[in-house]
């Protein structure tokens, strides 16, 4: 079952808000209690101590501050702290150049993100979304 009303069970996949970026990296599917602002990592019990020993100076946000984890802007990839700069249309996946080099060689379409985002502004989708003055 979910825990602390932040997860979904789905089938036999539990679904996190957040999951642990470091444990994501070794194909495990664990919830993150933490953000780290300076690494833009979320991270799980068990890697914010590992984490505490070597950035003994980092601020690290709990689960009772989420509401700063939001503003941090997640352009940056994961797994090679490089600027995400492509999107791989064969996998769905948003791709650092590290990344594409080496999972994404033999893809056949690959986007520029600012190519992606040219005239996004005039699609009738945008045209939908609420007005950030209307939410207030």
């Amino acid at each position: 079952m979910a825990s602390k009303g932040s997860s979904i069970c789905k089938g036999s996949d539990l679904i996190h808000d957040y999951s642990c970026s470091k444990c994501e990296e070794n194909d495990l599917n664990t919830e993150a209690q933490h953000f780290c602002p300076q690494c833009e990592h979320y991270l799980c019990g068990k890697c914010v101590r590992i984490h505490g020993e070597y950035f003994k100076k980092h601020a690290v946000y709990e689960r009772g501050e989420i509401q700063k984890w939001a503003g941090f802007s997640m352009d940056r990839c994961d797994k090679h702290g490089k600027e995400l700069e492509v999107h791989c249309d064969d996998h769905q996946e948003l791709c650092c150049s590290v990344c594409v080099a080496l999972n994404h060689r033999l893809c056949s379409s690959i986007s520029h993100l600012p190519d992606l985002a040219k005239g996004f502004l005039k699609t009738e989708e945008f045209k939908q979304l609420p007005n950030s003055r209307s939410l207030k």
